[in-house]
C-alpha cells in the first residue's frame, strides 16, 4: 500500500467537507457514485482525476 493513497484521501476528504460538501451532493455534481466517491476519500480505490476533481470544487452555495 502506497503512502500517496493514505495521504490523498484524508486530504481530500477534509477539503470537501471544508468547502461545505458532504459526499453524496459532490458526488452527484462530480456525476459519480456516492460509494464510489467515498471509496476513493477513504482510500480504498484511486482515482486521481476524481481527486483533482474535488479539489477543484467550489464552496457550496447552499452552504453559505
Amino acid at each position: 500500500m502506497s503512502n500517496t493513497k493514505r495521504e490523498t484521501g484524508p486530504v481530500n476528504l477534509a477539503a470537501l467537507r471544508a468547502k461545505g460538501w458532504t459526499i453524496r451532493p459532490a458526488a452527484r455534481l462530480l456525476g459519480v457514485s456516492s460509494t464510489h466517491l467515498h471509496q476513493v476519500l477513504h482510500g480504498v480505490r484511486q482515482s486521481r482525476s476524481l481527486h483533482r476533481k474535488v479539489s477543484a470544487l467550489p464552496a457550496n452555495p447552499a452552504k453559505s
